[in-house]
């Protein structure tokens, strides 16, 4: 009995720790925050206005916001087809709470770096069996230049959430590689979180994580005691993660494939962006950071015993760090579906997590004495917190803005490079939000403007015989129209791309004398289907996971009985 008590007041000891050392991490990355101002980076507007546009839909109806309805001078911005709102979700009901734009994204951004740390503490525990090589993980992937730069400097939201699942990820690999892949789940969840969080990351990660299968092909057969088995928890893993995510990039690809769009015709110069290998040793952006590669250097130089693991991650970081740099020819990317990630540095967060998790590995079993673990913890922790604090210090005295009102219509509110708009969309065109132009050159004013509905009063007798309507709407597939006659009757009209720069071309094809003419987003037979899909997989992936907890279960009784 006092064997048992001793063991759960050493284990309650160690979670208070735990909780209490993890706490003054977070705090010490959320130190811009805790000001009245806000810290602004590269696209704080067009993250920002995605929080507020979400929020602006969800409070008259709409969901889910596949178009932003705020944007555009009220002209519309199809963002959430094309970039993933899920996360968002979260500050956006903040924010129609009451809570301000400025405190939701707060909030949001104090719940993320907790998660970051999560994800790293337990995707390392998993990996080396080891809470302390966990909290070193933790410590310095969190701390790490990367994981600084796209939370603050770069404002990279989508990137940010990416390093949640990017740990995940890596434990998959791991459990792949040398546990026979016996948890498929952990690679569910780190490729369905990275599709619900950026594409390019999603990209990226893909690639590698591939790469890392292929060169340890030897290995994952080598430890497989049923190679069929395998393959259908890889398939399997691959159609559950496709069928719970298709309510993105179903929709995404429709629109791919029935319109061009900015994105269509951007290429990113990726020499240009590409920095010299002692630029990663500094502690500006972009880089790595001296510590983190210093750390890793060293301590794959003076390591005696063989942790593979550890060694591996440690020099395919530093192999993705020298890929990141102008060492290698970028230029022949150029014009190719990689020049889509458009800086070589992003590859920065996964380098600086294989770094950190293989410095802790190899720390934890090189240097087993207690006294050996409590001084690396401490040096680690007051190295990486000293320049941490140091750098999120001088971000939130130079960098700080109070938010403006119109946040949805500033300048970048759509994005620097405008990528989701249709190609050859003029956005200086787009002032008459309340106006709607016919076929024989009449104006019509809107009568009413109820979140994404559109309604106007039509009189051949006023306005002659139209063909059809330019309506204030930049045109993305899925919208409808009808129009209601003086006699009741509600018949449908067709929706088309206009030449008129891409706005959205009610035609009256069953030539309407009168009525009111009504347009809304309503979305596509595709997009019905898909979240469909999305519903039915998640309904029978909790049965078929009810049952086999159930059979677990009822086999375990067995075994006890006997």
């Amino acid at each position: 009995m006092n064997s048992t008590n001793n063991k759960h007041k050493i284990i309650k000891k160690s979670n208070v720790f735990l909780v209490s050392y993890f706490s003054i991490l977070i705090f010490i990355m959320s130190l811009p925050l805790l000001q009245n101002t806000f810290i602004v980076g590269d696209d704080w507007q067009y993250h920002l206005s995605r929080i507020q546009n979400i929020a602006d839909c969800l409070s008259v109806g709409i969901f889910p916001a596949k178009i932003h309805i705020t944007s555009l001078n009220g002209y519309g911005y199809g963002s959430g087809l094309f970039y993933p709102n899920l996360f968002l979700y979260f500050p956006a009901i903040l924010r129609v709470l009451g809570l301000t734009l400025s405190a939701s994204y707060k909030i949001f951004l104090i719940v993320v770096v907790t998660f970051i740390i999560i994800s790293s503490y337990f995707s390392t525990k998993y990996i080396f069996k080891s809470r302390y090589a966990a909290i070193l993980t933790a410590t310095l992937f969190i701390t790490s230049q990367a994981v600084i730069t796209n939370i603050y400097f770069r404002f990279a939201i989508g990137e940010s959430i990416a390093s949640i699942f990017l740990p995940i990820v890596m434990a998959a690999l791991y459990n792949i590689v040398y546990d026979g892949f016996s948890k498929p789940w952990i690679l569910v969840l780190g490729f369905l979180g990275l599709v619900y969080c950026h594409t390019i990351s999603l990209f990226l990660i893909g690639i590698i994580f591939s790469f890392g299968l292929i060169i340890n092909l030897k290995t994952i057969f080598l430890n497989l005691n049923n190679k069929i088995k395998f393959l259908i928890n890889l398939f399997a893993s691959a159609f559950v993660v496709l069928a719970l995510s298709i309510s993105y990039w179903g929709p995404m690809l429709e629109q791919f494939y029935f319109l061009k769009f900015n994105v269509n015709a951007a290429h990113s110069n990726l020499e240009s962006q590409a920095f010299s290998l002692i630029s990663m040793f500094h502690y500006i952006r972009p880089g790595v950071g001296m510590i983190l590669l210093l750390l890793s250097i060293i301590i794959i130089i003076i390591s005696k015993k063989n942790v593979k693991f550890g060694q591996s991650c440690i020099i395919s970081g530093i192999v993705l760090v020298v890929l990141s740099t102008n060492i290698f020819k970028w230029e022949l990317l150029n014009n190719t579906i990689i020049d889509k990630i458009q800086f070589p540095w992003r590859l920065h967060p996964l380098a600086s997590f294989l770094l950190s998790v293989g410095v802790s590995g190899c720390i934890n079993f090189n240097f087993c004495k207690i006294k050996q673990r409590e001084f690396f913890i401490v040096i680690i922790f007051t190295l990486t917190s000293m320049l941490s604090i140091n750098v999120l210090n001088e971000l939130a005295t130079i960098n700080t803005i109070y938010l403006p009102e119109d946040i949805c219509n500033q300048y970048y509110s759509i994005g620097g490079g405008q990528e989701w708009l249709p190609l050859n969309t003029d956005i200086s065109l787009l002032n008459s939000p309340d106006k709607v132009y016919t076929s024989n050159d009449e104006v019509i004013q809107l009568s009413k403007k109820t979140g994404n509905i559109l309604y106007f009063e039509y009189d051949e007798n006023i306005y002659g015989k139209c063909d059809y309507f330019d309506v204030p709407l930049v045109f993305y597939k899925g919208y409808s129209a009808s129009i209601l006659t003086p006699d009741g009757a509600i018949k449908k009209l067709n929706v088309v791309n206009s030449p008129n720069n891409n706005l959205c071309r009610v035609i009256n094809d069953k030539n309407q004398k009168y009525g009111e003419v009504c347009i809304k987003y309503s979305g596509t037979k595709l997009q019905k289907i898909s979240y469909l899909i999305n519903f039915l997989a998640m309904i029978v992936i909790g049965i078929l996971n009810f049952v086999a907890k159930n059979k677990e279960s009822k086999a375990q009784l067995m075994i006890d009985s006997k």
